[in-house]
C-alpha cells in the first residue's frame, strides 16, 4: 500500500468526492486531500472554508488535508508522493483527466495517475451544480454533507 493524493478544489465538498474519499482510504494507507485553487473558475468558498468543511466531514484516521498553491504534480514531488487519484463520472472528465496526466508526466514522469469511477448514484453532481442550485434557492440536501449544506445555507443568508 502507498499514500495517494486526492486533489480537487472542492468548492463545495460533495457525496461524490466523499464517496471517493472512502474508497480511497480503504485501498492506501495514506490520503492526502489536497485542496487547490482553479484559475478557471471563480472561487465561491475561501480556501480556509473549504478546508474546515471537509475537516468536519471526513473522521478518518488515514486521511489527511493539505492545500496547495502549487501544481498538484510540485506538491506531490514536494512530499514524495508518487500516486494522483482522480474521480471520473464521464467521457468529458476521462479526456480532461488524461490531458491532466501527459502534462503532468511531462513534469515529473515517477508521478502515476490512476482514474477512480463515480459511484453510479453521484454520476450527476458537481461543485458547479451544488453551486448554481444554491443560487437559484434549491435543495442541495442530495448532494452535499449536511454540514457543508448547513454551512452553505447559513452562508447565503449572511450575504
Amino acid at each position: 500500500m502507498h499514500k495517494i493524493v486526492f486533489p480537487g478544489s472542492f468548492d463545495p465538498i460533495t457525496n461524490g468526492h466523499l464517496d471517493i474519499i472512502k474508497r480511497l482510504s480503504q485501498m492506501f494507507e495514506e490520503v492526502h486531500i489536497v485542496i487547490g485553487i482553479n484559475f478557471s473558475k471563480e472561487e465561491f468558498l475561501t480556501i480556509n472554508e473549504r478546508k474546515d468543511l471537509i475537516s468536519k466531514v471526513v473522521n478518518l484516521e488515514n486521511v489527511f488535508i493539505d492545500t496547495t498553491e502549487d501544481l498538484v504534480v510540485d506538491y506531490c514531488t514536494k512530499n514524495k508522493i508518487n500516486l494522483i487519484a482522480k474521480g471520473v463520472r464521464n467521457n468529458h472528465d476521462f479526456g480532461f483527466e488524461q490531458s491532466l496526466n501527459y502534462n503532468n508526466k511531462y513534469l515529473n514522469s515517477n508521478i502515476e495517475t490512476i482514474l477512480i469511477f463515480s459511484n453510479p448514484i453521484n454520476i450527476h453532481i458537481s461543485s458547479s451544480v451544488v453551486k448554481e442550485l444554491l443560487v437559484f434557492n434549491h435543495s442541495i440536501k442530495h448532494l452535499v454533507p449536511i454540514e457543508v449544506n448547513n454551512f452553505l445555507q447559513a452562508k447565503k443568508q449572511k450575504d
